[in-house]
């Protein structure tokens, strides 16, 4: 697949992962993101270039020999004001989760739309790419967000079942430099990387079988 098809298929992505978060906060009582404009699926409300470009490289990068190239990147995070949410131990939860499940969602919304559709008629091998890259690329980010490293939304549900002084010092120890360095090594050695790609794959087979 080209990337003026691939880039499309992300940002689609990232702003259906980026919008269940806002919209499950608004939900939980908190307004911010509604008010801030970010409860929408225009993604150039949510995308981050740098995010994105990751995004790019990393299939670049390993889409000539995986089956599963890893495809991880982010959009810009929604604000969220956990001080308004109506039961800030369980919305907390359920913000921090809406996202990979909006992913994992759509991922099999577009699994079985594709199955349907081939019921009735005959699909080209160009809709077939299409509906196969969407489904590894929302598996992807599925799998790479419940990372419990911050600022990855399995950080936020690992905290909030710690002992709050836990919490705390695990959230210092995690700068943004120690995140980077410990999420670049995960992508870039081969016996860490395996943590992401198995549960990926799996996921992705899975949700592909519905087709």
């Amino acid at each position: 697949m080209n990337l003026l098809m691939f880039i499309p298929l992300v940002l689609i992505s990232l702003t259906v992962h980026e919008f269940a978060h806002g919209f499950a906060a608004n939900l939980c009582g908190d307004r911010t993101a509604k008010d801030m404009g970010r409860v929408t699926l225009n993604p150039i409300t949510h995308i981050d270039p740098f995010g994105l470009l990751v995004m790019v490289v990393g299939y670049i990068g390993t889409s000539s020999y995986s089956r599963f190239p890893l495809l991880i990147g982010w959009a810009k995070p929604v604000p969220v004001n956990p001080a308004q949410y109506r039961n800030p131990k369980r919305d907390e939860v359920i913000v921090s989760l809406a996202g990979v499940s909006a992913n994992i969602l759509f991922s099999v919304v577009v699994a079985l739309s594709y199955r349907a559709i081939s019921h009735v008629m005959l699909i080209g091998d160009e809709i077939t790419s299409i509906a196969q890259m969407l489904i590894k690329i929302n598996c992807s980010l599925a799998v790479f967000n419940l990372i419990p490293i911050p600022p990855l939304d399995g950080s936020h549900v690992l905290m909030n079942y710690m002992r709050p002084d836990k919490a705390i010092k695990y959230q210092m120890f995690f700068t943004p430099l120690v995140s980077i360095i410990i999420l670049m090594a995960i992508i870039n050695i081969s016996y860490l990387r395996i943590i992401l790609i198995y549960p990926y794959a799996l996921l992705a087979t899975l949700v592909s079988r519905i087709m």
